[in-house]
């Protein structure tokens, strides 16, 4: 935990010029706890990177739960040529929107992954807003991380990776009860939408930086 408080305190003297970071007693001694775990920060760059090693070592299953979809060229390389050499990738992304023109601009993207094998759905009791990375059965990742190019390149972002199976299998067992409140989506609901939602669609790709 002093690592979250490292950032935390980094985040604070940033935001307002008052550094603590000298101070002892906000760095007590913990005990060695069970699970192993790590915290990583990011301000903008490595992320993208990272996202990708983990899908490029990936032998069976990638699963993104994520309430924006809007990847970076080189992430979205890597989940394609995760699915073509056997990967089963499944992505969980809200129904509701809370931007404009956010789920607009992830259909370019899942119009391309359907076809290649991808299971999409979309959640549908309200927003979906968990951010969670699971690699096979030995990693899954939780924080603040997005799928998207804000993350990847603008924000400060931070991520929590457990290394622990029996952590892994209970995020495993969430996601699969998100999968339950969820629809299926195939080719033919991302293609089949009519004229006003192409031209919106289009304009999130003119914008998709931004959002």
């Amino acid at each position: 935990m002093n690592d979250l408080q490292l950032q935390f305190l980094t985040d604070w003297a940033e935001a307002k010029r008052e550094k603590m970071l000298d101070g002892a007693h906000y760095f007590p001694h913990l005990e060695k706890g069970p699970i192993v775990h790590q915290f990583q920060s990011f301000e903008g760059v490595g992320l993208e990177e990272e996202i990708c090693k983990l899908i490029q070592e990936a032998k069976r299953e990638v699963t993104i739960g994520t309430p924006y979809f809007i990847p970076g060229k080189k992430a979205f390389q890597s989940v394609k040529h995760a699915l073509r050499r056997g990967v089963h990738i499944t992505i969980i992304l809200p129904n509701m929107s809370d931007h404009f023109l956010i789920k607009e601009a992830s259909y370019r993207y899942l119009r391309k992954l359907c076809p290649l094998g991808a299971s999409i759905y979309h959640y549908h009791e309200g927003f979906y807003h968990a951010k969670v990375f699971i690699v096979d059965e030995k990693l899954c990742s939780i924080g603040t991380v997005n799928m998207d190019k804000r993350s990847f390149y603008f924000n400060h972002e931070m991520s929590c990776f457990f290394y622990d199976h029996e952590m892994v299998k209970k995020m495993i067992q969430m996601v699969k009860r998100d999968l339950l409140k969820s629809t299926k989506l195939n080719i033919e609901m991302l293609d089949g939408r009519g004229s006003a939602l192409w031209v919106k669609e289009w304009l999130a790709f003119l914008v998709s930086p931004f959002l």
